[in-house]
């Protein structure tokens, strides 16, 4: 089945109202996120999602928008949908974040193709970025993941059951009886929450009639070889936001046999990649070193920044690596550092209590999300030569918050508890708020 997307009904730019005396419940639901950014292969436009709160329908909702960074002009691609929240693999259940996966844009940058949430299910959607016209594929089930055939006509994807289907499942297996075994986990349902997961084959659709067949040899391999994890959260899991953005899964065969915990590919034959900075160290998540291969050779990075924990990377071109790292007392600042890989030397670009993630690098600068504890995230420029960050877009630019605002001191900035004391009948009596500072 084949429909035309519909318009979406979150804005791409902020509506222009006053900022608000005093930053309340109804301000904080207010806020607009961004999610999902992805550069063009000429990096003059980007494609993000815009998402926020619905407290009317107890939802949300979210906007995917195209911004051209010569004239700043911000438009609409399409309706994003509601909150599209993935299956934990292994445990069959949602977990509780935004699953947003970085859009995937032709290689001629005439169309982008993205993830959208219809009718409870996540589909497949194309937006021709000359005519502004999108495109939505209903296909089965719920799609994982994603990647342009190589001609470039066609998408290759896989799904999993969608949650009507898996409900299906379950409801014929129940008529039976379950079977008691490792597919419960009691704490989370009365029911089994595994076995119904399971990716399918990989298939293929051509964008323009929209015909679906199961992929070939060859498109399976491209596939593999490009795909990335289902899962895209703008922050990252703790270890690194690149294999949940851009990286792809299948690794080149020299990294085989070695602890690669991430890596990117560097031209045609080269990579960059992480693996512990020492071989006893133990854990999901051990102090980093930092790798690249570089005419024919391994190259380990003899910087100190080249070491501890390194949380993305992105290839500025086949000869230099940009690499984001946290640092600082309870890796609370994140530092943004270039390596050359032929002079083997890191030039530092920005250190800062900020959250700055998501970095696609330019010639003469990197895109990237940012956000502080008085900020929401926004997308900025980060200037090679200077370290100068310039905000390109803004979700929320009206609202003007103080650092001295309590209220808002959190994270990177301050920790704190809030206790709640209680009088005899169970009825709060007052409130306390203790800060721990950072000495």
């Amino acid at each position: 089945m084949l429909t035309w997307a519909i318009a979406a009904a979150l804005s791409c730019t902020p509506p222009q109202i006053d900022p608000a005396a005093t930053v309340g419940v109804a301000e904080l639901m207010s806020l607009r996120d961004i999610s999902g950014l992805s550069l063009s292969p000429d990096e003059t436009r980007a494609v993000f999602q815009v998402q926020q709160a619905d407290v009317e329908r107890d939802d949300y909702r979210s906007a995917w928008c195209l911004v051209d960074f010569a004239t700043g002009n911000i438009r609409q691609l399409s309706d994003g949908g509601t909150i599209a929240m993935p299956v934990l693999a292994g445990l069959g259940r949602r977990t509780g974040m935004w699953m947003t996966l970085q859009p995937r844009w032709s290689s001629d940058g005439r169309a982008v193709a993205m993830l959208v949430r219809r009718d409870g299910r996540t589909t497949l959607q194309t937006c021709e970025l000359r005519r502004m016209r999108c495109r939505l594929f209903m296909t089965s089930g719920d799609i994982g993941d994603l990647v342009w055939s190589g001609d470039g006509r066609g998408i290759l994807f896989t799904s999993t059951p969608s949650d009507a289907e898996r409900a299906a499942a379950r409801s014929d297996e129940g008529d039976l009886g379950y079977r008691f075994d490792d597919r419960f986990d009691v704490f989370h349902a009365p029911f089994p929450l595994r076995g119904f997961e399971t990716n399918r084959d990989v298939r293929y659709i051509d964008v323009l009639a929209g015909r679906e067949r199961t992929a070939n040899a060859q498109e399976i391999e491209r596939f593999q070889t490009y795909r990335r994890s289902p899962i895209s959260t703008t922050m990252g899991a703790g270890r690194s936001a690149t294999l949940f953005a851009s990286a792809p899964v299948t690794r080149p065969a020299f990294l085989s046999g070695r602890d690669v915990r991430d890596f990117i590919r560097l031209g045609r034959d080269g990579a960059a990649w992480t693996e512990p900075s020492s071989p006893d160290a133990a854990g999901s998540a051990p102090p980093l070193t930092l790798f690249a291969s570089h005419e024919s050779r391994d190259v380990r990075c003899g910087a100190p920044e080249c070491e501890g924990y390194i949380v993305e990377l992105a290839a500025r071109d086949e000869t230099s690596v940009l690499f984001v790292r946290r640092e600082g007392w309870g890796l609370s600042r994140h530092g943004m550092y270039l390596w050359d890989i032929d002079t083997n030397t890191v030039r530092p670009l920005i250190v800062t209590d900020d959250v700055i993630r998501v970095c696609a690098p330019r010639r003469t600068d990197a895109i990237c999300l940012h956000e502080g504890p008085t900020r929401p995230r926004r997308i900025v420029s980060v200037d090679y030569a200077s370290g100068a960050v310039r905000t390109l877009v803004d979700t929320k630019p009206d609202l003007d918050l103080q650092e001295d605002d309590l209220s808002l001191r959190c994270g990177v900035h301050q920790h704190g508890l809030i206790l709640d004391h209680f009088g005899d009948a169970g009825v709060k009596a007052r409130e306390e708020t203790i800060l721990l500072r950072r000495i």
